[in-house]
């Protein structure tokens, strides 16, 4: 039971997470495609620096939901 549960608490980290970046990151991209590099000012720097930070929890949350996952399928379809 507490599988199911870290299971569903990491795939709702996961799922906010990827909500924020897959919505800022095409126009964030598209905006600093349009710049160059010295016009991009302290906030560019930091929209990039967040989304891959926010990268990194998101691919761990992933990883440990889909592992959660495949243990309960093993252990309970077995």
């Amino acid at each position: 039971m507490t599988l199911m549960v870290w299971g569903a608490l990491s795939f709702l980290g996961f799922a906010w997470l990827a909500s924020i970046v897959y919505n800022v990151a095409p126009e964030a991209v598209s905006i600093g495609n349009s710049l160059p590099l010295e016009k991009w000012g302290w906030k560019g720097f930091l929209v990039f620096g967040l989304l891959a930070f926010f990268s990194i929890p998101m691919w761990i949350g992933w990883t440990f939901a889909s592992r959660c996952q495949a243990v309960l399928a093993e252990r309970l379809f077995k």
